[in-house]
């Protein structure tokens, strides 16, 4: 079968006048597959979308490009006379659109030290920065938050939140809410494998497929995530790192909202490992304890917040 799409996506760059010196093997994704390929001017990952949504990503590519004009580091893309997404509707039997990234040169698994996690956030903070003034309306983009996802997964998960014992605790994430702040384009899939470090720096974010509308906390909640659960990094220096974010953005967070979305992250992540059949009861008991401390946290910041209005 991989012959099959590997052909089948030479066949289609050709006909654009693309002509790979070399390919390498494919990368499948849920709706869509990457082929590797080497051109005169450098390596490209070219993305097959074979059930595309075309608005999307024609608004993901207006955003990347807005980012790399304005100063943010993210890989160009291929482009042909003007031209950088392409059109096939005849190779795989239905339409199929596809765009080409260069390469980045990059370690595999940085080490996830204070400094290159501080650079990480750093980043992260300039590139909102820059989201802030995009202008929104010039796009088509899902507008969701990782609180109404959370209530999503709960809904669909429920039988299995009760199994596991969690139910109560998703039910009281839910009733406290979010803060309702101000939406704007996100990543929404940054962590570790999305954001490329070489020699301890950083060297670019990439792969902007999941570009959706929501709070920009939902891409801290995506990073803590990650450092919380894959990279063991303490509750406490979440907390520091939210405000190198507040310092380097001039950008204040709602803690609440960044909480619930890792949450809901850390949840997610948990029952696609349950879906795939992975059983490990340790990770089991970690990432429960995780968001227990989580809620914890939640639940203070209620506590203050009824206590500033009984004052009022």
């Amino acid at each position: 079968m991989s012959n099959i799409f590997r052909n089948k996506a030479i066949s289609m760059l050709k006909k654009q006048g693309i002509t790979p010196k070399k390919v390498g093997n494919i990368y499948y994704g849920d709706t869509n597959f990457i082929l590797p390929v080497l051109l005169d001017s450098g390596i490209y990952y070219f993305k097959f979308f074979m059930r595309p949504n075309q608005q999307h990503i024609e608004a993901e590519i207006s955003v990347v490009e807005y980012l790399r004009k304005n100063g943010i580091v993210i890989p160009e893309f291929y482009e042909q006379e003007g031209q950088k997404l392409f059109v096939s509707d005849d190779e795989m039997q239905f339409k199929t659109i596809f765009y080409g990234s260069k390469r980045v040169e990059a370690e595999e698994e940085p080490d996830m030290t204070p400094e290159v996690i501080e650079e990480i956030v750093t980043q992260i903070a300039q590139m909102h920065i820059k989201l802030k003034n995009f202008d929104k309306s010039t796009i088509s983009i899902d507008k969701v938050t990782d609180y109404q996802r959370l209530i999503e997964l709960y809904i669909e998960k429920k039988d299995l939140c009760d199994e596991r014992g969690i139910s109560e605790d998703i039910e009281k994430v839910i009733r406290i809410g979010v803060d309702r702040v101000n939406t704007y384009p996100i990543h929404s899939d940054l962590y570790s494998a999305n954001i490329m470090m070489q020699n301890n720096r950083f060297k670019s974010f990439i792969d902007f497929s999941d570009l959706r509308e929501s709070y920009f906390e939902d891409d801290l909640g995506k990073l803590f995530q990650n450092l919380l659960g894959a990279k063991d990094i303490s509750l406490e220096e979440i907390k520091r790192l939210m405000y190198i974010y507040e310092r380097v953005s001039g950008i204040t967070i709602s803690r609440k909202n960044v909480y619930c979305s890792t949450i809901f992250r850390l949840l997610d992540r948990y029952f696609w490992k349950l879906s795939r059949g992975v059983q490990d009861v340790d990770y089991d008991i970690k990432i429960i304890a995780i968001i227990e401390d989580l809620i914890k946290e939640l639940e203070l910041i209620e506590l203050r917040e009824k206590e500033g209005a009984e004052i009022e």
